[in-house]
């Protein structure tokens, strides 16, 4: 079994945010479907999610706020 760097999953959270779609998150990032399903299922994914999605929230309430 691969070990995958705190980088990579950050990496496939992102990409599985943009993308949708975990054969495409596969195809993008390299790392197998099946890993992908079992981290979509650890407290992790989530928590990084919410960060993603709250740090997007704040770029973009930036940038509506200086336009």
């Amino acid at each position: 079994m691969a070990s995958w760097s705190d980088a990579k999953k950050l990496e496939v959270v992102t990409t599985y945010l943009a993308l949708g779609k975990i054969p495409l998150v596969e195809a993008m990032t390299t790392v197998p479907r099946a890993t992908i399903r079992q981290w979509k299922m650890q407290p992790w994914w989530k928590e990084l999610e919410l960060e993603i999605v709250s740090e997007d929230g704040e770029v973009l309430a930036e940038g509506m706020r200086y336009n």
